[in-house]
């Protein structure tokens, strides 16, 4: 019986103090977020909203989107006989035309295969990236 009290009275404690922790008054954590980015918030988000529009190099990689199909060809060894695989690619413009994404179906050497890939140009660091 003693046990039941006294974990009832742990459980009514944790609760008093968990409500006391968020009745407390609100604090405005904005001015000290500014402080301590040393007053350049507005610059940081200005920078980083011109990173994020697409450019040129987006425009360039978007004139791949759409469906096509493929037939390619390739070789074990270069004596060995030509192998060829056929297939459709679908390449999609997603986040806003910042990335686009490629998904295949094709077959190579009786198999049934599909691939998913994702490729932008990231403006920060002014290179291509891929996955």
């Amino acid at each position: 019986m003693k046990q039941i009290k006294y974990g009832l009275l742990a459980l009514v404690i944790a609760i008093t103090f968990t409500g006391l922790a968020f009745a407390g008054p609100e604090h405005d954590h904005d001015a000290k977020d500014e402080e301590h980015a040393g007053g350049h918030e507005a610059e940081m988000m200005e920078m980083w909203a011109k990173l994020a529009v697409p450019g040129e190099h987006h425009a360039h990689l978007a004139r791949a989107v759409g469906t096509r199909d493929f037939k390619g060809q390739f070789w074990m060894t270069p004596d060995s006989p030509t192998m060829e695989s056929h297939g459709t690619a679908v390449v999609e413009s997603i986040l806003g035309g910042r990335f686009f994404q490629m998904t295949a179906e094709y077959d190579m050497m009786g198999q049934s295969i599909h691939s998913l890939g994702i490729e932008g140009y990231d403006n920060g660091q002014q290179k291509h990236i891929g996955v």
